[in-house]
């Protein structure tokens, strides 16, 4: 393994995760732009059409970009001013997420959590707290090449918070499973929202309804509705899945097309 790298003791990020006055555009002519949106602990789901901003708002809080305007804040640490302290604290697990087939799980998570900076000598206490917290203990000698679709989304969850992050993004983290995945997923992600900022970007209903405590819907680059779940739906339908559908639909549609 490469040289080691060694903890530097950052104090501990507190508080929400806040955007303030958040723009980034691209050449052909896309342009975020967030004037104010707060994330508590608990989950919050993003909703959106294809095109609609959620990826470049992802992109943004992980800081794979950093904004051309505005801040993303948690509490009030600055994370353009302080992005090791908050790459530190922060877990991400992308749609595409890709590991080391030939790794153990125990393998994968532990040069996750040397990545992330956690010292060596907590690394085994945290491996198997994230492996008990995702239900993978009994993979953690297998290879990651050998591990089904819903136990690699699971491992890919585990070494997203090693080190124990103070928010967490997982970008369609449902996509691909089957339903008795998705739960499993489900019990997971409620799991950690009890001491984290959870963002999720989803386009699935059931995601929203069995996890989410929070929304926030994206159109053409801006936030068309931000609130709670229960505030989405429409109580028209005995579905609350339907009821959160109609509510997107209504939103959508009010800020110009129906999907």
């Amino acid at each position: 393994m490469a040289r080691e790298r060694r903890s530097t003791g950052s104090r501990r990020l507190s508080g929400n995760l806040r955007v303030e006055n958040l723009s980034y555009g691209y050449r052909g002519g896309f342009r975020l732009s967030i004037e104010h949106l707060e994330f508590a602990d608990g989950v919050t789901c993003l909703l959106g059409p294809n095109g609609a901003g959620k990826s470049t708002f992802i992109r943004l809080v992980t800081t794979a970009v950093l904004p051309r305007d505005g801040s993303v804040f948690v509490g009030a640490t600055d994370v353009r001013l302080n992005l090791r302290e908050y790459r530190r604290q922060l877990g991400y697990l992308p749609q595409r997420f890709g590991m080391v087939n030939n790794y153990r799980v125990r393998e994968m998570l532990e040069y996750a959590a040397w990545m992330k900076g956690v010292a060596k000598k907590d690394r085994p206490a945290a491996i198997e707290r994230v492996a008990e917290q995702c239900d993978v203990t009994r993979f953690l000698s297998h290879r990651v090449s050998a591990l089904s679709g819903g136990t690699l989304r699971r491992v890919g969850i585990a070494q997203a918070i090693v080190n124990s992050p103070r928010v967490i993004v997982l970008d369609e983290p449902t996509a691909g499973l089957d339903i008795v995945q998705q739960g499993q997923l489900y019990d997971v992600v409620r799991g950690l929202a009890r001491s984290a900022v959870v963002v999720i970007s989803t386009h699935s209903s059931s995601d929203v309804a069995e996890m989410g405590d929070a929304v926030v819907v994206f159109h053409n680059g801006a936030t068309v509705f931000s609130g709670s779940v229960d505030s989405l739906a429409t109580g028209e339908s005995t579905s609350r899945r339907e009821s959160l559908e109609e509510g997107y639909r209504a939103v959508i549609g009010a800020s110009g097309q129906v999907r």
